[in-house]
């Protein structure tokens, strides 16, 4: 991964070096191939901030039915015994939101929109609060936890499980997904912030007006790039995939620490 140009980046993204800094790869990567062929698994990878907002502006050139349109093998390898349960499964996913055009996605999201408005998820604050009370009340007896396990994972299940309970059962999956990972993420990333920074935590006691904004904050995941995917018009080939990486403001892993300092 060691060089200033693209051609001496690996293409092999879960190579150990990219894992243990995503932020160095993928910021090389958008300075110089913001517009990346990665042979290595047959897709390109576009970083360059102007790049990406232009694929997502035109949506009569880029479709977000990749899923559906895709027609490259399953990665990692499915053993062929198996291969009729993972088109079962592409198929089932090709109808959920995010991988509708419009107008069908303006219309599948139409019909959920009301529920996910501020207006509406204040309704939900009590069975909010119930549910985390509950949580805590199991494991006070033992004066202490495991954040992950305990809180951060059932937590979301409970209450996207009744928030669905009026979905279609196709979107479900992608409601519980989505909304899981980033409740996890708020409470482990807020938890972490918190402790190394007990400064902080003084100061949100001293002043609980400010959790609002301490919940913005920590929310903002410490990973490098959020992740979309598009596919060119509508051809089917695996070529054809395009994965969007949105470069954080600051791809150092110092920023997450600095963040946490000013987190209220």
């Amino acid at each position: 991964m060691r060089g200033d140009s693209a051609d001496t980046l690996t293409d092999d993204l879960f190579h150990p070096e990219v894992i243990a800094d995503p932020y160095t790869y993928f910021g090389r990567l958008r300075e110089t191939d913001p517009v990346h062929w990665n042979s290595r698994f047959g897709l390109w990878l576009v970083t360059g901030y102007d790049e990406l907002v232009w694929i997502l502006r035109h949506h009569e050139l880029f479709s977000s039915a990749v899923i559906g349109h895709g027609g490259g093998p399953p990665y990692p390898p499915v053993d062929s015994a198996d291969l009729h349960l993972f088109e079962e499964i592409r198929d089932f996913r090709a109808d959920q939101l995010v991988e509708q055009d419009r107008p069908g996605h303006l219309h599948q999201r139409s019909v959920v929109h009301g529920y996910f408005t501020p207006k509406a998820m204040e309704e939900w604050r009590p069975f909010v609060r119930a549910a985390v009370a509950e949580l805590l009340d199991e494991v006070q007896p033992r004066g202490e936890m495991d954040v992950v396990t305990e809180l951060a994972a059932p937590l979301p299940v409970r209450i996207i499980a009744e928030i669905t309970r009026h979905q279609v059962l196709v979107n479900t999956g992608l409601l519980l997904f989505a909304g899981h990972e980033t409740t996890m993420n708020l409470i482990c990333n807020g938890l972490l912030a918190l402790i190394r920074h007990p400064e902080q935590w003084e100061r949100l006691c001293a002043d609980p007006a400010r959790m609002a904004r301490t919940a913005t904050t920590v929310w903002a995941p410490p990973w490098p790039a959020s992740r979309g995917r598009r596919c060119c018009g509508g051809w089917r080939s695996a070529s054809n995939a395009l994965n969007l990486f949105a470069i954080r403001p600051s791809i150092s892993p110092a920023f997450s620490s600095a963040r946490s300092s000013r987190c209220p």
